[in-house]
């Protein structure tokens, strides 16, 4: 499976979610993110999958 390119700042967004979950609107970028399967809305705060994390592993 390829993986979905990605612009700098969706990147920037799932970097800070993986250090820290936040609560965010579902606006700009939270939308794409929730669709390619990166985040998810758990808790009252948007965080990474294990398919953004694995994202950011492979884009070292």
């Amino acid at each position: 499976m390829a993986l979905p390119r990605m612009t700098a700042e969706s990147r920037a967004l799932l970097v800070q979610l993986k250090r820290e979950p936040v609560d965010l609107p579902a606006t700009g970028l939270i939308p794409d993110l929730k669709q390619l399967g990166f985040i998810e809305h758990r808790d009252a705060k948007w965080r990474p999958t294990r398919t953004g994390k694995d994202y950011l592993k492979a884009k070292r």
